[in-house]
């Protein structure tokens, strides 16, 4: 897989910007060749989400999250195609099995799907888009919208029809 990583250089014309590019194999890098989404957080790590799970690039290392079946401490699918991050610096990974809270700090995980206590059930738990808003991210799944607060998890529900939702969402 080839990756552009872009770095902005401030020289006498701000709008001259260098970029670079890392070629990474998938062998010792990603495990597999194709990244469905790559996001840089507020620290400098490079996310990459495959479809056998999350890679963390830190400039020199990648670390890699799974998912492990029955767990709840592990992502919520091994297919990742959303990454997001909140205000609090939590990593928020989107898949075609709900939506998982990662603090990179600890590596802890928290899990979100339709089968949670239905104060953070999710409305579907195919992840469209992902969108981080002050203290909720914003999930948009195949069957409406949920309003997930970053810290206590409670999800707020819109559905089409009802709340004049009647498509799927894309950012």
């Amino acid at each position: 897989i080839t990756i552009f990583l872009i770095s902005s250089f401030t020289f006498v014309y701000p709008q001259l910007q260098e970029y670079s590019i890392v070629n990474f194999k998938t062998v010792p890098g990603l495990p597999t060749k194709i990244a469905y989404s790559a996001f840089k957080d507020s620290k400098g790590f490079m996310w990459f989400g495959t479809e056998d799970g999350l890679n963390k690039y830190d400039g020199t290392h990648f670390s890699i999250y799974n998912n492990q079946p029955g767990e709840t401490n592990s992502l919520s699918h091994k297919w990742i195609e959303q990454i997001a991050e909140d205000r609090d610096g939590m990593i928020w990974l989107g898949s075609k099995n709900g939506l998982t809270r990662l603090d990179p700090k600890t590596d802890d995980m928290n899990q979100i799907t339709t089968g949670s206590d239905d104060r953070i059930a999710l409305s579907n738990d195919t992840i469209i888009t992902l969108l981080a808003s002050g203290k909720y991210i914003w999930v948009g799944t195949h069957n409406g919208i949920n309003r997930v607060h970053s810290q206590s998890l409670m999800n707020t529900r819109y559905f089409p029809g009802g709340n004049n939702i009647n498509c799927r969402i894309h950012a």
